[in-house]
């Protein structure tokens, strides 16, 4: 089982050049930071037993409905985004390899 701070790690450095020194946790909207923020969600909610609030209160002011959104908005795009499906499955092998 993952914990929450090792899947946000793993996430950042993997978007550290979209990032550019910011957290997920920043409540910016621009499409990298939102996409890593949403691969958080779905990773946390599938490899930890964490409640989707305390997932969300993890990286900020969030809430469960956020995470939820986040998740299934990674589940979805993912089926038809090959970047997005490549970025998820390199993700999982790296936490996979924690």
């Amino acid at each position: 089982m993952k914990d929450l701070e090792n899947i946000r790690l793993v996430i950042e450095a993997y978007y550290a050049d979209e990032l550019k020194c910011l957290s997920i946790g920043h409540r910016i909207r621009k499409r990298e930071v939102v996409t890593a923020r949403h691969m958080y969600f779905y990773f946390a909610d599938a490899l930890t037993n964490s409640s989707l609030s305390s997932i969300a209160k993890h990286i900020g002011d969030y809430n469960h409905s956020t995470v939820i959104h986040g998740r299934n908005n990674i589940i979805a795009l993912s089926q038809f985004d090959k970047t997005i499906a490549r970025q998820k499955d390199e993700i999982e092998k790296l936490l996979t390899n924690l």
